[in-house]
């Protein structure tokens, strides 16, 4: 049930885009994408984490572990903004299933799916590192749920 009611959540969030009308070839900063979450996510029951970098693996593992800490261990819905290139923003959302797995959605305001992403070999083996840091054991497993890709992963605690 919270599974489903989380990605309910996630889905009021697809596709929605947010720019500033006077300047569309702005990019937006760190400060302001927290600032965008914060304003846009303050009624609900999120931890929103600082931004990270595909291409900065220690910022990235660092952030994913402290996202799969907040996800399998406190129970919390983690928002993690990822700076792709230098110059585009997509989300993962993390947190943890009935059945004591953990999910990872991966939203980019663009369209595109993970899968398209050129980079998803470093993500994932990010999370794994992630995972084995925090003795969180799981095969990963990318699934096509119709709308967007998810890392499903069945996950055990040791």
């Amino acid at each position: 049930q919270q599974g489903q009611n989380t990605h309910e959540q996630v889905d009021k969030f697809r596709n929605e885009h947010i720019f500033d009308q006077n300047h569309e070839d702005l990019w937006y900063t760190e400060d302001q994408i927290m600032s965008l979450l914060q304003n846009q996510l303050f009624a609900e029951p999120y931890r929103i984490l600082a931004q990270t970098q595909l291409e900065h693996v220690d910022l990235l593992r660092a952030n994913l572990v402290e996202a799969v800490y907040y996800s399998m261990f406190e129970r919390q819905v983690v928002v993690l903004p990822i700076h792709l290139h230098g110059n585009h923003w997509v989300g993962a959302v993390l947190y943890r299933t009935a059945s004591r797995g953990l999910r990872m959605i991966y939203i980019d305001p663009m369209g595109s799916s993970i899968e398209d992403e050129h980079n998803v070999v470093q993500l994932v083996e990010a999370l794994k590192w992630a995972m084995l840091e925090l003795g969180v054991d799981g095969k990963l497993e990318l699934k096509d749920n119709g709308e967007e890709y998810d890392i499903e992963i069945e996950a055990t605690v040791f």
